[in-house]
């Protein structure tokens, strides 16, 4: 049983660790656009 709460525990975690990821890229490309033109 614990090891399923871990399992989905580590897969919710890793999902948020994503989606930060691909909003701080999506910052990090409009700042760069921002300071190229």
């Amino acid at each position: 049983m614990l090891w399923l709460y871990l399992f989905c525990f580590s897969h919710i975690l890793a999902t948020v660790i994503l989606f930060l990821n691909h909003l701080y890229f999506r910052y990090i490309d409009f700042l760069f656009v921002g300071v190229v033109f």
